[in-house]
Formats: structure tokens, sequence, C-alpha cells
């Protein structure tokens, strides 16, 4: 139990969780210290009451607990950078205190405690923190999760007190590895779904924006939240993609699949098409099913067409659940709502006319073109990950992020921010302020369409 202000160093108190978490630890009243190389947005927090320190050598001594919110890859570095001394076998930090706690919010655990455990003493608990709610959405009603490294259960319960006071949902996870490959599933899976779909537009040479007005709302959705991550931090998204070992397999797997479903649709085997898709219904069950189209329906104000117009990439994400032998129900614990919205939109289809989902894709050409454009997407970002060029795929999502038409996509981006707010209250409240967002985006875009 805290019954003391503590020494909170926070390392990388600039970026964006900065933003966050240090005025909550502020209004805590603990003793906050901060560093990160771009001074000049530290001055605010210095306003607050915080001290800020000139380097994470002077930042960490003498400090109860150690936060972390820098770049993965950057995580030796700042360790390093602690360190007064350079031991060939390893890096001694003489200033730390022998029980201090340290954690990191990487989002990719295995790697980050391998450095922690190099270069700390034996003595320091280590203990892994990760907030789900992603850079720029509050932390109230927002998962997060705790993953002891280095502990005897006292570390892990002071920062799952540290952090309950901001709202959180405070989850317990084993192991880093335990963490990484959930995140493999709850991430990767997530990140590479909506990177695939944007690189399938710009292979077409598409702007969604460009028929928002005639867009049903699956087709609206599936496209705000594809599109999101793009206008966030791509390096964030990138090194989880890399450095969890976990993902390459997932994203070679999701390739194989919808390579296996295309060919079958270029093929004409419709009745193969019908069995599989019936079978992933069988798998997550009718009431999943209903439920997501009722959440669905709720959440933007409008009911799913069960006649509607769909691509068999929609459908992808349920197959690949029934060959790993997932359920969206496995991760509700461990994501964002965000993320919980997005696996509802590609659930929510199942509940509609499957048959006539196949017959559209096998019959329609157009609908055959753009099948094919996201199975290249798929094999393209499959490609770059599976060679483990970190700048590569960097560059793959700068150029996809030129290509949308940043002024709308911002704008629609926002209004995807505002969902998720409503959402990290219920999934099941705020249906009227849903709706009444999304219905004002949609008079937005036509508006901005007839001004055209």
């Amino acid at each position: 139990m805290i019954d003391r202000p503590l020494t909170v160093a926070v390392s990388g108190a600039g970026g964006r969780m900065g933003r966050i978490y240090v005025p909550e630890l502020l209004r805590q009243g603990h003793i906050v210290r901060v560093y990160d190389p771009q001074k000049d947005v530290l001055y605010q927090y210095e306003r607050q009451g915080a001290t800020i320190y000139k380097n994470n050598r002077a930042l960490v001594q003498g400090a109860d607990v150690v936060l972390l919110l820098v770049p993965v890859r950057k995580t030796e570095d700042v360790l390093k950078d602690m360190s007064p001394q350079r031991p060939q076998d390893g890096h001694i930090l003489r200033y730390l205190k022998p029980d201090v706690i340290l954690g990191s919010a990487a989002s990719s655990k295995e790697w980050v405690a391998e450095q922690e455990i190099r270069y700390l003493p034996p003595t320091a608990r280590i203990v892994e923190f990760h907030p789900m709610h992603g850079e720029n959405i509050q932390p109230k009603g927002q998962n997060l999760l705790t993953v002891p490294v280095r502990d005897d259960g006292s570390g892990e319960a002071l920062m799952q007190e540290l952090f309950s006071p901001t709202g959180v949902k405070i989850r317990h996870v084993d192991s880093v590895s335990e963490h990484d490959q959930i995140m493999g599933e709850v991430q990767g899976g997530n990140h590479s779904v909506a990177f695939s779909r944007d690189t399938a537009w710009y292979l077409g040479g598409t702007d969604p924006d460009d028929n928002t007005v005639y867009a049903d709302p699956f087709g609206d959705a599936k496209s705000l939240h594809s599109r999101r991550p793009l206008d966030l931090n791509l390096q964030v998204y990138v090194v989880t993609m890399m450095l969890n070992r976990f993902v390459p397999p997932y994203v070679q797997q999701y390739e194989d699949v919808l390579a296996e479903i295309y060919r079958k649709v270029i093929e004409g085997r419709r009745e193969e098409l019908y069995r599989m898709f019936e079978e992933d219904r069988e798998h997550l069950g009718k009431d999943a099913i209903k439920d997501a189209r009722e959440r669905f329906a709720a959440v933007y104000g409008l009911a799913l067409d069960d006649t509607g117009n769909s691509h068999i990439s929609d459908l992808i994400w349920a197959e690949l659940d029934k060959r790993r032998n997932t359920r969206p129900t496995d991760f509700v614990e461990f994501e964002s709502p965000h993320y919980s919205l997005g696996r509802m939109i590609k659930y929510a289809i199942l509940g509609g006319d499957i048959r006539r989902f196949v017959d559209n894709a096998i019959d329609n050409p157009q609908t055959q073109w753009q099948d094919f454009n996201y199975a290249r997407a798929v094999a393209v970002i499959n490609q770059i990950i599976q060679s483990g060029d970190d700048v590569a795929l960097l560059r793959h999502f700068e150029r996809m992020k030129r290509f949308f038409n940043q002024k709308q996509m911002k704008r629609n981006l926002g209004t995807v921010g505002q969902h998720s707010t409503v959402l990290s209250r219920s999934l099941r409240q705020g249906t009227d302020e849903y709706a009444r967002a999304y219905a004002e985006w949609r008079a937005e875009s036509a508006a901005s369409q007839e001004g055209n």
C-alpha cells in the first residue's frame, strides 16, 4: 500500500504517453522527475510541480519508481545512459536504489526484459506495464497490463496501485512471453489487417474518401478504422510488428489463408466457400455474431443490411480464428475498446447473407479486382515483415500516408477518436452520442463532396 508520496522518475516524459501519465502522477501528489531529449515539452510539467533533469543518470538517482516511456528500440540506449560504468559483461547502475521498481511501457516485452535484466542490478524489481489505449486516448476505462519480470509480488502490487487512480482496468499477465503472444493476436493481427487494407487501396489507386457518400455503414467503419494507425506514431507499429516474434507467423498464416480463399474465388468453388464460412459461423457462435451486430447497430445508429455488398476479405478474420482456435472474447481483457470495435465490425458481417457475399466475389469482376489487390497487399506486408527490415516497413507506411487525402483523413480519424472515447465508457452505453457523432461526420462528408 502506498502510504507516502513516491519519487517517480519518468524517462521519455515528453512523448504522448508522458503527456497522459505525468499530470496524473502529479495529481496523486507524487514527487515526479522528468527527462526527455526534447526539453521544450517538459516546461508544462515544471509549471505543474515536476522537476526537470538534464540526463537519465541524474533522473534515476534515489528514485522509488522508474518509468520508461521511450521507443522500444531506445530502451538499451536509455539504460546505458543511466550507467556511470561500462564493464565488459554488462552495466551496473550504482545510483539506483537497491529495491527500485522499474518498468517500460513498450508493446514488445521479451526483448525489453532481456535488456533490463542485463543492465539492472539483481536487487532491482522489474515490472513491465502496457497501457492498451494508445497514445492519444485518455486512460479512464481502458485496459493496462502489468507483467512481472523479476519481482516478489510487491513491485507489481505497487505499480498497479500507482496506475489505478487514473481509472484504468488493471490486468495481470504472467510472463513477458505470454504478453507478446497475446499481442501477436491483439496488435499484430489488428495492425497487419489495417495496414494491409490501406495497402490494398494504395495498390488499387483508390482513396475511400472519394466515395464516402456512396458507402454503406460497414464500408465507412472499415475505412475509418483501417486508416486510423496512419495518423499515429508509425514507428511504434513498425517495432510492434518486427520485434514481437509471434507476429510474423500470424501474418504468414494470414497471407496463406487469404491466398487460398482467393484461389477458390477465381476457380468458382462456391460450395467450398459456403461451407467454409458456415463453419466460421459455428466456430464463433450465433450469440457472439448476434451480439456483434447489435453493438454495431447501437454504436453507429444504423443496422447492417443482411444482404448488403461485402468482400471475401471482410470474412478473413473469422477463418483465421477458426484455424487458430481463437475467438474474439479471448482478448477482450487485453485490448482497447478501439480494437474491440474493429474486431466487432469484422465479425458483425458474418450475420449477413454469406451466399450473397460469395456469389458477389465470384461473379463481380470489380469485387475480384478489389480482393486481388487485398491479397497482393497482404503479400507485400508479409514479405517486408519476414525480411525483418524495419526501415522498409516504415517507408511503406509513410508512402501510404502520403497517398491518402490528409485533410479529409484527419477529420475522419478525429471521428474515430470520438468513437473510442465513447467506447471506453462502455460498448453498450453512449449510443446516442456515438450515433450523433457518426451522423455529423456523414453530413460533413456529403457537404464536402457536393462542394467539390
